[in-house]
């Protein structure tokens, strides 16, 4: 394969990367060990500044839709409450998001990328894993192992 870049991982930042890559016309591929997104989550919440990257693809409003507004935590130690942290002016004044702190996992965030990027016609190369990389002065080449086979 030929490609301007290669996203290795398609966790959160990969799809989010790649997204942002097929938005702007930039040849890429995108591969990941895995046979798909996730099903446990690492992550949990989305920021204003998220949600921005998510309006720039046109999927703001189903995070919204998906996602539970987070107002704040409270931090306990010994079971009594230490702090509070609130969410609810987090963006105020710097984001069409101002309100912004939402729990949206990983799992439903890889989903919604990696759908996305298949909306387009752009496939994720699940069950791929990246080997070796090696510079040349002309070119880069890489080697992916595609389930039992070595492709370069």
């Amino acid at each position: 394969m030929e490609t301007e870049v290669l996203i290795v991982g398609a966790g959160p930042t990969g799809l989010m990367l790649a997204n942002q890559l097929q938005r702007m016309d930039i040849r890429y591929e995108i591969v990941d060990i895995k046979d798909g997104p996730t099903n446990e989550s690492r992550a949990l919440a989305v920021t204003a500044r998220s949600m921005e990257l998510y309006q720039q693809l046109g999927l703001s409003s189903i995070v919204q839709q998906q996602a539970v507004e987070l107002s704040g935590i409270r931090i306990f130690l010994d079971g009594k409450p230490r702090a509070i942290v609130d969410f609810t002016q987090s963006g105020q004044g710097f984001s069409d998001f101002p309100n912004f702190m939402n729990a949206f996992e990983q799992s439903k965030n890889e989903v919604l990328l990696a759908q996305n990027l298949q909306d387009q016609n752009k496939t994720v190369l699940w069950q791929h894993e990246f080997l070796q990389l090696s510079q040349t002065s002309d070119a880069i080449e890489t080697i992916v192992k595609i389930g039992l086979q070595v492709r370069s």
